[in-house]
């Protein structure tokens, strides 16, 4: 018998074929897996959010300017335009005339604070006569768009002599006087009227000219008490409208208590020092507590008068419920920010900065004593808050 070699079937061999490349591919992915992709980087994370009024930087002014007034004593500030700014002083003729100051202060991201040695005008009569110092304690001062320069004082009390609002030109004759509303002036027997050195000491006029915002440090004798007393203090708001020519409403702004107790017999006080003028319904206000061995708290406000109650006709306000005030909004308390307090008291908003925000500036009244200084604090304003 012949011997044969056997041959598979040719589908069988293809069959081998095909389970030998799935063997092989199975054997190539469990030794070779694919590449895994790196996690994606983490995302940024989103910048800390502005804060509403920021202090950009401080400048303290010398008070030796080399003149006949001493460089001293600012308690209000306005906008002239551009970093032009005057500075009342509340030097009662005791270390020059009677007088206010031109600032320019200016701000740059790259150079920071400018600020040129201040020039100073003194203030006189109608007459061109010097201002007498009794009465002419001067705390606020505003500009209006005509170029006139607004002035607010304190009178003194003690002597019988009532707080006036007056004008001036450029050069610091006076142009005019605004009368007092009923109540304001003190009376014989103390009454009623201002109270000794907490009179008008807030200023200023809406930025169209047509209204004029002023405020007394606190409550009027017959409207409540003062925060000498350690309590709150009703002090009056009022607005003055050039068009009407006559004082078209006042309001209540609740002066916070003092902010810490002082030992018995220990001086302490509070007050609105300054406003702003945003239009005729909202303001910025600056307000101050000073208390021995507790020092100074300083706190920027939003006030809005729409819901407050309109109080113009009413003469006293002690011994009945009192009316519903301005709302103050707390948009900043300087003393969080880590810098010297001080006996800050006046206030203006200035030119738009290159981002958009509005400068404000607060300074500083040395009292004329060596041992205060006349500070410059520079902020930059969200527009969102005017």
């Amino acid at each position: 018998m012949r011997n044969r070699t056997a041959h598979p079937h040719p589908a069988a061999a293809v069959r081998g074929l095909l389970l030998a490349a799935l063997v092989i591919a199975a054997a190539a992915c469990s030794v070779a897996p694919a590449p895994v992709s790196p996690p994606a980087p983490e995302p940024a994370p989103a910048p800390a959010p502005r804060a509403a009024v920021e202090l950009l930087g401080t400048v303290q002014l010398d008070p030796d300017d080399g003149s006949a007034a001493r460089l001293g004593g600012l308690s209000g500030l306005a906008w002239v335009g551009g970093d032009e700014f005057v500075a009342i002083s509340d030097d009662k003729a005791h270390h020059g005339p009677v007088r206010f100051y031109r600032l320019e202060v200016g701000w740059s991201d790259g150079g920071g604070a400018r600020v040129a040695p201040p020039a100073w005008t003194e203030l006189r009569t109608a007459t061109g006569e010097t201002l007498p110092s009794e009465g002419s304690d001067c705390e606020a001062i505003a500009v209006a768009p005509d170029g006139a320069i607004w002035v607010s004082t304190e009178g003194w009390v003690e002597r019988g002599v009532a707080p006036w609002i007056a004008s001036f030109d450029p050069a610091g004759r006076q142009l005019s006087a605004l009368p007092l509303p009923a109540g304001f002036a003190p009376a014989a027997d103390g009454s009623a009227g201002v109270r000794d050195n907490l009179g008008f000491e807030a200023l200023d006029l809406t930025p169209d000219g047509r209204y004029l915002f002023a405020g007394i440090e606190n409550a009027l004798v017959q409207d409540g008490p003062s925060t000498l007393e350690g309590k709150a203090s009703p002090a009056r708001l009022l607005r003055y409208d050039f068009t009407s020519r006559q004082w078209d409403g006042a309001w209540i702004y609740l002066v916070d208590a003092p902010h810490a107790v002082p030992a018995p017999g220990d001086f302490r006080v509070g007050g609105l020092v300054e406003l702003v003028a945003l239009d005729p319904e909202n303001l910025l206000a600056l307000e101050r507590s000073y208390v021995k061995d507790h020092g100074n708290q300083v706190r920027l406000f939003r006030v809005r008068l729409a819901d407050a109650e309109e109080v113009s006709g009413r003469e006293a306000l002690a011994g009945a419920p009192l009316p519903r005030p301005v709302a103050k909004e707390l948009l900043l308390d300087l003393g969080t920010l880590g810098i010297e307090m001080d006996n800050y008291e006046g206030m203006a908003l200035g030119r738009e900065l290159a981002d958009g925000r509005r400068l404000l500036l607060i300074v500083s009244d040395d009292n004329f004593s060596p041992e205060q200084a006349n500070r410059l604090l520079l902020f930059a304003v969200d527009p969102a808050v005017l």
